[in-house]
């Protein structure tokens, strides 16, 4: 029999009343040497909590996937707090009965960290959540409105005129700017939102391989159904449901080889006039 691996993941936490993810951490998974993609075997996974995040956990400020049981404690040192997802066995996979055997004995055995703590990455959080309100053709950093079902009338009652409106031929829409709020948003003839962009500040550290990363998992899942490059700039397109579509424009910063995310957008192409565009 061959050597176990290890298997890197990564956990979720949603806050429980609007969905949005509020924490990540680490998870690994024990894999049995035997296990293959054609008969796949039951892993040992284990997540990861700092003290902090398990806190929060057991007061109900977040939670991890669909079953409403917490993971449950294997151990922990004074840094981090070690679990057992809840219903890790659900599938029933081969060799369930013989990790559940190891799981009996209590084999973890923990030692103290020699590294500092590493905190939540902020950029893989706000990513997850842009995916996250993507399918409800909602931005993550500004969900006041939405395409589809929100109208530019709307945007008025609570932000008053916008600070200038100009009409894209490409798009055959109107889009209205909003600067204090770092978003413009474009509409049709009926008042129709059809597309939100989002300029946040603290958008132009994401580079394209993160957003790649970070999107070929849930909530996500996916590669780019849109990767190309367009008169200097990189777009990469998602899909978000039957409906939306989430955008990441990149244009280059000072350093020619650099692209920077100039902002990022929720299109919902049917609220346009025909022929409007895809992407």
């Amino acid at each position: 029999m061959g050597n176990y691996t290890i298997i890197n993941g990564r956990w979720e936490g949603n806050e429980v009343k609007t969905g949005r993810y509020t924490t990540i951490g680490s998870q690994i998974s024990i894999r049995d040497p035997r296990w293959t993609s054609e008969s796949p075997r039951q892993d040992i996974p284990i997540m990861i909590f700092t003290l902090d995040q398990w806190n929060s956990l057991q007061q109900g400020k977040y939670h991890i996937g669909p079953a409403p049981i917490d993971p449950s404690e294997l151990g922990r040192n004074n840094s981090y707090v070690f679990a057992l997802p809840a219903r890790y066995n659900y599938a029933v996979l081969a060799g369930v009965q013989e990790v559940e055997s190891i799981l009996d004995g209590h084999p973890l055995e923990i030692t103290q960290p020699e590294q500092p703590i590493q905190e939540a990455d902020s950029s893989t959080l706000f990513l997850l959540n842009i995916a996250w309100f993507a399918f409800g053709g909602e931005l993550a950093d500004n969900n006041h409105f939405s395409v589809k079902t929100s109208r530019i009338a709307d945007v008025e009652r609570a932000w008053g005129k916008p600070d200038s409106t100009v009409y894209i031929e490409a798009a055959n829409g109107t889009y209205a700017t909003y600067a204090s709020h770092h978003t413009v948003l474009g509409f049709n003839k009926q008042g129709q939102i059809f597309e939100i962009r989002s300029f946040e500040h603290g958008l132009k550290s994401i580079s394209p391989e993160e957003v790649k990363d970070v999107l070929a998992t849930p909530p996500m899942a996916a590669p780019p159904a849109y990767d190309n490059e367009f008169d200097g700039q990189m777009i990469l397109g998602y899909l978000a449901g039957p409906e939306f579509k989430l955008e990441f424009v990149f244009t280059p910063t000072t350093a020619a080889s650099d692209l920077s995310l100039d902002h990022y957008n929720i299109l919902y192409p049917r609220g346009m006039e025909t022929p409007g565009r895809e992407w």
